[in-house]
């Protein structure tokens, strides 16, 4: 069965901006993260500390590309801003990583990631 692609209509002013399909949408939304799964050795103190030391890895995440859009929008290069987001990727991994061992907590996909990012 083919799924057919849902539009959102824009309201009946004469100058609003087509339909945006739903795929779109998806495909330029970040996933969500998923809650780390407790293994039996982890404290609950351990799945605080690591939830705590992947927010503020993401928050360096956010900051970092954030930045380097704001240099390729001041005249940077596309390459510049492409090495910057994959560098940023990259450390908000291996942060993930880092705290996931110290804290005995799985990694999830964050090896794959790394992998995919060519840093692993």
């Amino acid at each position: 069965m083919v799924k057919k692609p849902v539009t959102r209509e824009p309201d009946d002013e004469p100058d609003a901006e087509p339909a945006v399909e739903e795929t779109e949408l998806e495909q330029d939304a970040e996933p969500e993260a998923a809650p780390p799964v407790v293994s039996g050795a982890a404290s609950q103190t351990q799945v605080n500390t690591h939830t705590q030391a992947v927010t503020t890895a993401k928050g360096s995440l956010q900051v970092s590309v954030a930045i380097a859009v704001a240099a390729k929008n001041a005249g940077g290069s596309n390459a510049a801003l492409v090495t910057a987001v994959k560098n940023a990727n990259i450390a908000y991994y291996q942060s993930i990583i880092a705290s996931a061992a110290a804290q005995n907590m799985p990694v999830g996909g964050a090896i794959d990631a790394l992998k995919q990012l060519g840093a692993y």
